[in-house]
């Protein structure tokens, strides 16, 4: 019974720990938007929508300028959409969609699409998520550092980030042994009750793996993004729709199989 009792404790702590992480990762891509939203602003970019989530929407405000702010069902993401040539090519042959009207609607006056920007202006907006991403972790560095001196652990994120993809590497074939996050110090937190210490340490380990992660030249990120632009103004030609859509795709399902993969084999382990 005894035993019993403590797995369905450690299985819950498991559980709890995945939503700390899942609700710390959502505020990391907040914050990263909202980098590109804050360089898109300065430089005059007509914003159509500043979305927390993704899926269908459960809650929407439209400003003035029709700039919409969305909530969104699945929270595993967030996401900035810009006005640009490129979206109203994609919306041109869309006559029936709902949104039509709103996506082909005149920029508010002094606007302008993304690619009106300089090309500073434009690497700018892309690499403000980053940037937002990093210097957050790094105001988060010293306090984190002390408070974990003082309950005699080390806050080490770039050791504990590059074991971290070791073991990524290993669930996805699933021969992982150790875990991406530490359960002996977890669970040293978690008795210690300094709940506001795990979610701030998982704040600033997400905010740091969302900057590392961005700058992979791999679609959808900013890595590739930078790249593709810088390509596209050297060569004077676009890159392919489809194959950066079928790329976006594979990159999605990657992500998406890495996830699943650690939650498997932490529990298999456990």
């Amino acid at each position: 019974m005894t035993s019993s009792i403590v797995n369905i404790s450690h299985v819950g702590s498991q559980i709890l720990i995945y939503l700390c992480i899942l609700l710390m990762l959502l505020i990391s891509l907040t914050i990263h938007e909202l980098g590109h939203f804050t360089f898109a602003k300065i430089f005059k970019v007509n914003v159509k929508e500043f979305s927390i989530g993704v899926g269908p929407c459960l809650m929407r405000h439209t400003n003035k300028q029709g700039m919409r702010v969305s909530f969104r069902l699945i929270p595993l993401m967030a996401y900035v959409m810009l006005d640009s040539t490129r979206i109203r090519k994609l919306y041109a042959d869309e006559k029936d969609d709902k949104d039509y009207k709103w996506w082909m609607s005149k920029p508010p006056k002094g606007k302008l699409l993304l690619e009106q920007t300089k090309i500073w202006q434009y690497l700018l907006i892309m690499f403000g998520g980053v940037l937002f991403n990093i210097t957050l972790f790094l105001l988060m560095y010293a306090p984190l550092f002390y408070w974990y001196q003082h309950l005699h652990l080390v806050f080490a994120p770039f050791p504990a980030i590059g074991e971290a993809f070791v073991n990524i590497g290993k669930n996805m074939a699933f021969i992982g042994k150790g875990d991406v996050f530490d359960p002996a110090q977890i669970d040293t937190i978690i008795k210690s009750h300094q709940w506001a210490l795990i979610l701030l340490s998982f704040l600033a380990q997400m905010n740091l793996i969302t900057f590392i992660f961005n700058l992979i030249p791999l679609p959808p990120l900013d890595g590739w993004k930078m790249l593709s632009y810088g390509i596209q103004k050297g060569t004077k030609k676009e890159m392919n729709d489809k194959v950066e859509i079928t790329l976006t795709i594979i990159v999605l399902v990657l992500f998406l199989y890495i996830f699943v993969s650690g939650i498997v084999c932490d529990f298999i382990r456990h």
